[in-house]
């Protein structure tokens, strides 16, 4: 090999790491290595957008447009969160309960279990719908029913692709009212990247910390 080509294969080995892939080992998979996504959501009236990384229980949202405090991150291993403001290139500490209104009623960990999303439903039935296409993948379409015998009952319908170790890709959420009236909320991965680098998840080198402001009412 001449040295011409060592050295192209060292600056695409420095790319894919980088990238968070090991040119080296096996594939990375959305289990192990995590993903990156575009989170998109439909509430009927309004749509939002925002870039969103999940390795393991950590979970990182990027507001698309930037603008103060535009990134948030939570680490999943010691439960501690912070904001990130790369315009002044400042971090502040945050709550990690932000982490459960990042994608409100969308699992964002792979292998999604149709039975252990009955059992924490506790009553809600559950039923098989013809297989679907999203985004050029498979995916497995289960129905969740919270209460069937009840006309005014909310139903959320998971997409699952096996492909990316059955990562739900799409939540379609419905509620019934008692004057008939249909509230639907569609939540969406889209352009799903297999990979987040741990750095991701961490405060950049040469941040500075500042003081988060006081909840209201303190």
């Amino acid at each position: 090999m001449s040295r011409l080509e060592l050295l192209a294969l060292l600056v695409l080995s420095t790319t894919l790491v980088s990238c968070g892939v090991n040119p080296f080992g096996s594939p990375p998979r959305v289990r192990t290595d995590g993903f990156q996504a575009t989170a998109f959501v439909d509430d009927g009236s309004v749509q939002s957008t925002f870039g969103l990384a999940v390795r393991g229980k950590s979970l990182r949202r990027d507001e698309l447009g930037g603008g103060p405090w535009s990134v948030l991150v939570v680490r999943g291993e010691d439960q501690t969160a912070f904001e990130l403001d790369p315009a002044t290139k400042s971090w502040r500490e945050a709550d990690s309960l932000l982490a459960a209104t990042i994608l409100t009623g969308h699992p964002l960990s792979p292998g999604f279990s149709e039975v252990e999303e009955s059992k924490q439903r506790g009553a809600a039935t559950y039923s098989k719908e013809s297989d679907a296409v999203f985004a050029g993948n498979r995916c497995v379409r289960w129905l969740f029913d919270n209460d069937p015998s009840a006309p005014a009952t909310a139903t959320t319908t998971y997409w699952v692709c096996p492909v990316l170790d059955d990562l739900v890709v799409r939540c379609d959420h419905v509620t019934k009212d008692p004057e008939g009236g249909t509230l639907r909320r569609t939540t969406e991965l889209r352009a799903v990247r297999v990979g987040a680098p741990p750095e991701l998840f961490e405060i950049p080198k040469g941040f500075r910390k500042v003081e988060a402001p006081d909840e209201p009412g303190r």
